[in-house]
């Protein structure tokens, strides 16, 4: 008894039909791509800010701080060809009697924040800047 064994051109065709099929519907097969939502899951709710931690002082005293903003009328700003004089803002801190009833000032400010944010798109996304442990313009010690 001999076994009929297709032909090379039927085997050919078959396979290029298998082919066409899956390129066809490739996600019939195919897992979902991750991040994803699953059909018939709930949709995903928004989360509250992650906010970041900043260690607290290790010395005795409470730290108080104030803000300065610095111009220099004899000098010309290297940074713009505006012919300002030169800014510059600083933060001093300080040792401290009583915090009790002065805001916490912030890691940064709102325009080097979204600087920061800027310089790594996505990836601070949904983490709330920092508070320092420095209240602000505290009576100093």
């Amino acid at each position: 008894m001999s076994i009929a064994r297709p032909a090379r051109r039927t085997l050919i065709a078959a396979g290029l039909g298998v082919f066409a099929a899956g390129a066809a519907a490739p996600t019939a097969f195919a897992a979902p791509a991750p991040g994803a939502p699953t059909p018939g899951a709930p949709a995903p709710t928004a989360l509250a800010p992650t906010p970041l931690r900043l260690d607290g002082p290790t010395g005795p005293e409470r730290v108080g701080a104030v803000q300065l903003h610095l111009v220099d009328p004899a000098r010309k700003d290297p940074w713009t060809d505006s012919g300002k004089p030169r800014e510059l803002m600083a933060t001093l801190h300080y040792p401290a009697h009583g915090t009790h009833g002065h805001a916490m000032l912030p890691w940064l400010s709102e325009g080097a924040a979204g600087a920061l944010k800027g310089q790594y798109p996505g990836k601070l996304d949904g983490h709330a800047m920092p508070l320092t442990h420095s209240a602000d313009t505290a009576l100093a010690a």
